[in-house]
């Protein structure tokens, strides 16, 4: 096996439109993979060759894949179009396995969270130090859109097209396209008193025409955000004390 013990800790999955599921491991080096149900787990390849602490996988048109990864400052972005590997109606054996194209971002900064907008067909990232990216299909560069202080590993795209986000003290931000800078939002995850320091948002989850439902870390609350009235709802604990992601 290519995925090793110590670099095979996954850190994101992304379903694809042809049934196979794509996504990044974590460790002494950083691999893509994807499965599928014919035949099992397939490595992509290396995408660092370095310590990696963390990073995120979305889908983007088809079954195009856009992987970031980092080691706590530095990392990097790539792209990898699946339709070679999965999907050809050539289940019975494996074809031969697409090249992963690397994106350059600023200053090599490494990707903390990616999200997609299929309306204006561009993907937006955080990078470890704050930056908010965006980059459009085909293109080969990362364009920086805004900054954000203190930003929680996660992103999401919503209805609407804002980008939502979390800082510091789990307070939630958004961006929308075109603006210069993000809106911190009166809105913050839940937490017990006294306890807000460790508020983190550790997960956002888009809804159609719903709310925003969201995780924190040490405290491990639910909660749910209304995009319409800025609304925040606690939903308790799922588990006693266990984070959410």
């Amino acid at each position: 096996p290519t995925l090793l013990e110590q670099e095979s800790a996954v850190i994101g999955l992304a379903s694809l439109e042809s049934g196979a599921v794509a996504g990044v491991t974590r460790g002494r080096r950083a691999h893509l993979f994807y499965f599928h149900f014919a035949y099992g787990v397939v490595d992509l390849g290396l995408l660092a060759e370095t310590e990696t602490r963390g990073g995120a996988i979305i889908r983007t048109r088809g079954d195009m894949v856009l992987a970031g990864w980092h080691d706590g400052a530095r990392g990097g972005l790539a792209r990898h179009d699946g339709f070679r590997e999965v999907g050809t109606g050539q289940e019975d054996f494996r074809p031969p396995i697409a090249p992963t194209t690397p994106i350059a971002t600023p200053a090599h900064e490494g990707i903390t969270a990616l999200a997609y907008d299929r309306t204006r067909g561009t993907a937006y990232g955080l990078t470890c130090c704050g930056r908010l990216v965006s980059l459009k299909d085909g293109a080969a560069r990362v364009q920086t859109v805004a900054a954000v202080e203190s930003a929680a590993p996660v992103l999401a795209a919503l209805p609407d097209g804002r980008l939502l986000g979390a800082g510091a003290e789990g307070r939630l931000w958004s961006w929308q396209p075109g603006a210069r800078r993000v809106t911190r939002l009166d809105a913050w995850a839940p937490c017990q008193s006294g306890k807000r320091y460790v508020a983190g948002v550790q997960c956002l989850l888009p809804t159609a025409r719903g709310p925003v439902y969201g995780g924190t870390s040490t405290d491990g609350y639910l909660f749910a955000w209304d995009p319409a009235s800025g609304r925040m709802t606690n939903l308790g604990k799922p588990d006693r004390q266990s984070g959410l992601r």
